[in-house]
């Protein structure tokens, strides 16, 4: 994903305006219901993990990696 959007060309920095339209990164998330509120929460979610993805050293992303992989494998 870095490589596609992490790119600096004018088809990556019009993906990511669009994204970033689409996921309210710049303008409030309240809406008129509690529902669409909580949507555009989510979608604002998914917004700031592809920001932190972007900014990931390859080290960071390795461990998420390895973090996701082992994903419910610890008992409790």
């Amino acid at each position: 994903m870095r490589d596609v959007l992490g790119a600096e060309t004018p088809a990556a920095r019009l993906t990511l305006a669009f994204i970033a339209d689409a996921c309210h990164a710049t303008e409030s998330v309240a809406r008129g219901t509690t529902s669409e509120t909580d949507r555009a929460i989510g979608r604002r979610e998914v917004w700031l993990l592809i920001q932190d993805l972007l900014h990931m050293t390859e080290e960071d992303l390795r461990t998420l990696q390895e973090q996701v992989a082992r994903w419910g494998d610890e008992t409790e």
